[in-house]
């Protein structure tokens, strides 16, 4: 597993990596998960947290950069298994709510076809428990826990909820 040291003490693993990477930021006891993969990787999920973190620690925060299934499928039960606060973009924070992030529509005749024919077989195969988020941002959120502080930014593009986080400034 991937690790990484910022200035200030903290720690960024890679917990998950392949379709959908999940990091871990940590700083002293306080711990922000970023995404959560599918649905089929929760258990390693869950053993690669507890190889990085004392039994004791939780996850205080949860980060999804965006909603696709691949990043969010798991949202739901990391949240009520630690009881953390999710945090999102305002702009999807509707699909949470509905378990499901449609395909744009595309733009021309190949493309809409394409979408249509996606979003019907796409809510059988992709859909995702639907979660409450706690923290919906619209530009930029600056988290702070003792003397854990990470910002949080739009940065839409791949999706119009695309999310990322900065810490330490680096």
């Amino acid at each position: 597993m991937r690790n990484w040291s910022a200035k200030n003490g903290f720690q960024v693993f890679l917990l998950l990596s392949g379709r959908s990477n999940v990091y871990l930021i940590s700083k002293g006891e306080v711990n922000v998960m970023v995404d959560t993969a599918k649905t089929s990787s929760y258990h390693r999920l869950q053993e690669n947290f507890k190889t990085v973190v004392s039994t004791s620690q939780q996850i205080d925060l949860l980060v999804l950069t965006h909603t696709h299934f691949d990043h969010c499928q798991n949202a739901f039960n990391i949240q009520q298994q630690y009881n953390c606060k999710v945090l999102m973009s305002e702009n999807e924070a509707e699909y949470a709510i509905k378990g499901y992030t449609p395909l744009p529509d595309g733009t021309i005749k190949l493309t809409k076809l394409i979408s249509r024919v996606g979003n019907y077989i796409g809510k059988k195969r992709f859909a995702y428990h639907s979660f409450s988020p706690d923290v919906c941002m619209i530009e930029f959120y600056n988290y702070e826990l003792g003397n854990f502080s990470i910002s949080i930014i739009s940065t839409a593009g791949h999706s119009k909820g695309s999310v990322s986080i900065i810490v330490d400034n680096e």
